[in-house]
Formats: C-alpha cells, sequence, structure tokens
C-alpha cells in the first residue's frame, strides 16, 4: 500500500555496486542511458517489491518489501545492467529454508517486465509491473477548461500544486514519448494540420502517450494517463528540461504571466505567406485585437 500511494520503505539491506556494465563498448551511449532509464525505478508483483538504484555504471538493487520472507534478510550482490537487452541481472541470498536448501537465486529482470529466476537449478519465469502511483485531486482553476487542465502536461496551468513526491517513475515513458514525437510516421501525421494553420486533433497525442505507456508495460488507461501527465507536471525543471516537448512548455506557455501594460514584440510568421513579422508592427495596425499563443502551433 506504502507503494501505490508513492511511499517508499525505508531499506533494510542494499546491494553494493555492479561489478560491471555488461557490454558496455557495444552500444551507443544514448542507447545506454535509454535503457537504463527504462529499468531504474520501482517494480513489484503480488508477493515482493524491489528498488532498481545508482547509475548506469554502477548500478544497485534491494528489495522493498517481500511476503516470503524479511527484507533484512535478503542481500543483493553480483548486480549487472546489460543495456543491449534492456535489463539486469542480479543474485539474491538469504538462510537456507526447506524451500530453498542453497540460499541463493538468480534473478534477471527486463524492461518490458519479464522475470526469469534461476532456484536450485531449476528456471521459473514471472512479470513484474511500476507501482501505481497515488494521484491528488487537481485544483480547480478558474478561466480554464476542465478538459485542459487534465491533458496538459504544461506546468503553466498548475503552478500552485504542491510538489508531487515520486514523480520521477514517469521519466522513461517521457523519453520513449518523444522518440514517438520525433518519428517520421508522427511528423507526417502532424505536419499537415500545422501547414493549414491548426493545431493538430488532441487524439494524435494521445496516441504517443498510450504507446509510450504500453512500451513500459504501464496499461494506457484514464487513471494511468492522468497519473502519467500529473507526474510530468511535478518533475523538476531540470528534469523537464530533458524532454525537448516540456522543455518548449517551460520556455514559452506562460498562461498565468500579467499581461496589461506590457507590450507584445518579437518575429512572427505571417499565415498567407510565410513571411516574417514583426508582433509590435501587426499590433499597431489593429483597434482592437485577440492573441491566441500556443507552443503546439
Amino acid at each position: 500500500a506504502g507503494l501505490a500511494q508513492g511511499r517508499i520503505p525505508t531499506p533494510t539491506v542494499c546491494s553494493p555496486p555492479s561489478r560491471t556494465m555488461a557490454d558496455k563498448p557495444k552500444i551507443d551511449p544514448f542507447e545506454v542511458a535509454q535503457a537504463w532509464r527504462e529499468l531504474e525505478g520501482q517494480w513489484q508483483d503480488d508477493y515482493r517489491g524491489i528498488s532498481i538504484e545508482g547509475t548506469a555504471e554502477a548500478p544497485r538493487v534491494r528489495f522493498t518489501h517481500s511476503q516470503f520472507r524479511p527484507i533484512s534478510q535478503l542481500s543483493v550482490t553480483d548486480v549487472v545492467f546489460h543495456p543491449s537487452t534492456r535489463s539486469i541481472s542480479f543474485t539474491v541470498t538469504f538462510p537456507p529454508d526447506a524451500s530453498n536448501d542453497t540460499g541463493r537465486a538468480q534473478w534477471h529482470l527486463h524492461a518490458d517486465g519479464r522475470v526469469k529466476f534461476n532456484v536450485n537449478g531449476k528456471e521459473a519465469e514471472t512479470t513484474m509491473g511500476r507501482p501505481s502511483p497515488r494521484v491528488p485531486r487537481v485544483p480547480s482553476f478558474s478561466g480554464y477548461a476542465m478538459m485542459t487542465q487534465l491533458a496538459s502536461k504544461a506546468v503553466g496551468l498548475h503552478h500552485d500544486v504542491p510538489p508531487y513526491a515520486g514523480g520521477d517513475w514517469c521519466l522513461p515513458v517521457l523519453h520513449t514519448e518523444a522518440r514517438i514525437r520525433l518519428s517520421p510516421e508522427y511528423i507526417a501525421a502532424t505536419s499537415v494540420h500545422f501547414n493549414q494553420g491548426r493545431a493538430p486533433p488532441e487524439a494524435i497525442c494521445e496516441q504517443a502517450e498510450q504507446q509510450a505507456l504500453e512500451q513500459h508495460g504501464i496499461p494506457a488507461t484514464p487513471e494511468w494517463i492522468q497519473a502519467y501527465r500529473f507526474a510530468a507536471r511535478m518533475l523538476t525543471k531540470e528534469e523537464r528540461s530533458e524532454v525537448f516537448f516540456l522543455k518548449a512548455n517551460d520556455k514559452l506557455f506562460r498562461p498565468g504571466v500579467d499581461l496589461p501594460g506590457r507590450a507584445v514584440a518579437g518575429a512572427a510568421c505571417r499565415v498567407t505567406d510565410g513571411a516574417a513579422v514583426d508582433m509590435a508592427e501587426v499590433l499597431a495596425t489593429m483597434p482592437r485585437a485577440v492573441l491566441v499563443a500556443s507552443t503546439g502551433t
């Protein structure tokens, strides 16, 4: 229950740094970082939970809870990160008993949640997933549609919401969503609308979110999508800057800025012919104007 509410139980035993990162010279550094993000963090099934911590070069694994043994009896060693297969392997040792007379078990966890065990020479498989985060109630913001509040990852609409502990679970998913948004298929689907001077349908962005969640073994249910968006808004500015579309939102999307008495200036693109124009000159020709700005367009 503590995990589901974003509270991590105090660890009793942590593993020492791993002896190495497997196949280090054989994979691009960007892929190494991406593979690590997909594994790092909390994992659990119906019986136990683990936390993958540290760095790609020095990973650590600890148990957060177990229905089989006190976690104080579980020691994790020989932790090896395998970036080419997006997996991590380690050895768990504990006092021998009737179910395991050797007191050892080898684990191999993949980023898609598959887990292979070797216990007493016998292999078994199971699956683990990410713990469900607690999603606090989103407060009401007068003047903004509720749909916009829930759908947006922009912090500009949610600057009064307190920090969300444990929100970094969404970082690997955000990096996957960023790759999807940079794919030729996504660009082709959205550019049709951009070229006609309008924002693409919301369904295109939602599909990218759903695909990213599913690639990390997280069900793309409305509850999980809402939790994902909320966690993205609660990341630190430094963490959000790693993701290009969040960085753009943080830099450009500030609907709460007090505009009366301030001049709107800067270069803009004229829709009719694509020519560069100065916003101050354009607005000077109009007695009244409604300016609609969006980082999406």
